[in-house]
């Protein structure tokens, strides 16, 4: 009866208010005709219509709010969408300013690195009187002292990995952009930012920079890249004493120069001061 009352309660009620509402109107239509009827026997059958017809009224009353009541204390049924748990996305966003060693301009940095060089491949041997033999990979003899040590951790160069060379400046502005970008700068200088773009260099990979006074490393900067491989500019510093002279900063990843650029320091030129008269 109860599962009943709860699918159907909403006809019952608007019938329950129907019947009410009709039993009221007759009701009060018999009650008029009591008062205004011309003969006693009419105007008592009309008065006991009356009284039925509120009876009824509120029998109908009675019911129809205790349903209403009814239904309303009912539980609601609550549906609850099945919520699928997003996979978090991990977004490794690279930094544009890479880290770069403290300029000593008394000592050299010390820090060696290269990259392991992957294992040859096994050799493949076919049925044949004369065995096939696999080269094994060198290493470059004029690479430089400091890149013959492996850094530990390193991970083989991805063969498609590129630095390209940008600009050189002395000074940079808040955002870390050239302010005065060439290949000169006035003597004393004692810091040389090196702009370049990396593009498909995966992390773990040997990246270095070395600064070069003549054929003396006199700065220099090995990590290995933790920025991911999609396109981005990048920069490093050469730290100098400051003395007049050529340089060069040369850029490599493992053992593969990727380019070298030269540069001066030359003598400040002194401004004419005018004379007053």
């Amino acid at each position: 009866m109860a599962t009943l009352l709860s699918q159907f309660g909403n006809w019952l009620l608007l019938a329950g208010v129907l019947l009410f509402a009709m039993a009221v109107f007759n009701a009060v239509r018999a009650s008029r005709q009591a008062r205004e009827a011309a003969y006693y026997g009419i105007r008592q059958d009309a008065l006991n219509k009356t009284r039925r017809w509120a009876f009824m009224a509120t029998i109908v009353f009675i019911l129809t709010g205790a349903l209403a009541f009814y239904l309303d204390n009912q539980p609601r049924t609550t549906a609850i969408a099945k919520l699928t748990t997003p996979t978090p996305v991990l977004v490794d966003v690279p930094s544009k300013m890479l880290p770069t060693n403290t300029p000593t301009p008394s000592a050299v940095t010390q820090t060696a690195a290269r990259p392991t060089i992957p294992p040859s491949p096994t050799p493949t041997f076919k049925p044949s009187a004369t065995p096939t033999v696999t080269p094994t990979a060198t290493t470059p003899p004029n690479l430089p002292d400091l890149l013959r040590t492996p850094v530990p951790s390193a991970m083989p160069v991805s063969p498609n990995a590129q630095l390209t060379f940008t600009t050189l400046a002395s000074v940079a502005d808040n955002k870390g952009n050239p302010v005065d970008p060439g290949l000169a700068f006035p003597g004393g200088t004692r810091s040389v930012r090196l702009y370049f773009q990396a593009a498909n260099v995966n992390n773990g990979a040997t990246w270095s920079v070395l600064c070069y006074k003549g054929d003396k490393i006199v700065d220099s900067v090995i990590d290995l890249w933790k920025w991911g491989p999609r396109p981005q500019g990048a920069r490093a510093f050469c730290g100098l004493d400051g003395s007049l002279g050529k340089y060069k900063a040369v850029a490599y990843l493992g053992p593969t120069k990727q380019f070298e650029v030269a540069f001066e320091l030359l003598p400040v030129t002194p401004t004419a001061t005018p004379q007053k008269n």
